[in-house]
């Protein structure tokens, strides 16, 4: 069950359960002078270079595997990762919390959220494009900041 907490909360709580996710909300200036041991992984432009490699038509089938290899190619056990729009797309038909919770298991991750925190959900994008989603809080095992 996940929850809302400010900053300095969610600090104190990922260094008691380093297995918890952390979704901010907040400025990437203020995360990082925060926990400023974690590195800065600006997902999208590494991403989708990648996925240019790959024919148009088997990208949403390779999204997560090249998802998990660039992770693995990047030695940091503690990583804020931003820019992570291209995730959204329609056409991957991920959810992108659970990708991320699965990928924090043996590493330390805060994801810089796209979008906003809306009473008990995550939002991305607005309900009039393909690409919008709502997330509930309390259906995944997150620690949101804001």
């Amino acid at each position: 069950m996940g929850f809302i907490c400010d900053l300095s909360e969610g600090k104190r709580l990922m260094e008691r359960n380093g297995d918890h996710i952390v979704i901010s909300c907040l400025p990437l200036d203020t995360v990082k002078s925060t926990f400023n041991e974690f590195s800065i992984l600006h997902l999208g432009e590494i991403l989708s270079k990648e996925l240019l490699k790959i024919d148009k038509s088997h990208r949403n089938l390779a999204v997560e595997t090249t998802l998990r290899q660039i992770l693995a190619s990047n030695d940091k056990r503690e990583l804020i990762i931003t820019d992570i729009d291209i995730l959204f797309n329609p056409a991957y038909r991920l959810d992108v919390i659970k990708l991320f919770i699965q990928l924090a298991r043996n590493r330390k991750i805060i994801v810089q959220w796209p979008g906003e925190i809306d009473f008990q959900y995550l939002i991305y994008s607005t309900p009039e494009y393909e690409d919008y989603r709502r997330y509930s809080i309390k259906d995944y095992d997150i620690i949101c900041l804001r």
